[in-house]
């Protein structure tokens, strides 16, 4: 085997596309381990989200929320990607039954996400489809951790937010 640095994060590339989850964390994990912690770039960076949607994929919330935090401290930070990252974990903690930190993630993610300027058609649509993916965690956590007033909030936020964009899928997913 003669794979080193750069050559395992590609390798993790290709079996996500492949739809292997098992071998694309191992391999992006791997990749990382070739470096320093403190190392910055896109790859490691990259590396990292990737690590953060796997790990949710195979219930690893540990291991989730680990390169999550490392990816929040790594460079580039680009803020655009946090809401994405944060609503994969709201949803991987939700499945877990975790339903206080599926709050967190999916709250943080919920607030920052209405901060972010969309600027193209696809950025648009992204953001929206974020966005209602984060209506639905948020409203049944808040639901499943006993507190029905915030869960009708964000749904009654959401039912606003839907004339002002206006969004039809948003109006009807609430």
């Amino acid at each position: 085997n003669n794979l080193k640095e750069k050559d395992f994060y590609y390798l993790g590339l290709l079996h996500f596309v492949a739809e292997n989850d098992v071998k694309s964390l191992e391999a992006m994990k791997k990749f990382l381990t070739e470096y320093p912690a403190d190392v910055k770039g896109d790859m490691i960076q990259s590396a990292r989200s990737y690590i953060v949607i796997l790990s949710c994929r195979k219930k690893q919330m540990a291991d989730a929320e680990q390169y999550f935090q490392a990816w929040t401290k790594g460079e580039p930070f680009f803020i655009k990607q946090q809401p994405q990252l944060e609503q994969i974990l709201s949803v991987g903690f939700f499945k877990d039954g975790q339903y206080e930190k599926a709050i967190q993630y999916g709250q943080e993610a919920f607030d920052l996400l209405k901060t972010l300027e969309a600027t193209t058609p696809q950025s648009k649509r992204d953001k929206e489809q974020i966005y209602m993916n984060l209506v639905e965690v948020l409203a049944l956590s808040y639901k499943k951790n006993k507190n029905s007033d915030q869960a009708l909030n964000i749904l009654a936020e959401a039912r606003a937010r839907s004339f002002t964009l206006p969004s039809a899928n948003l109006y009807r997913k609430v």
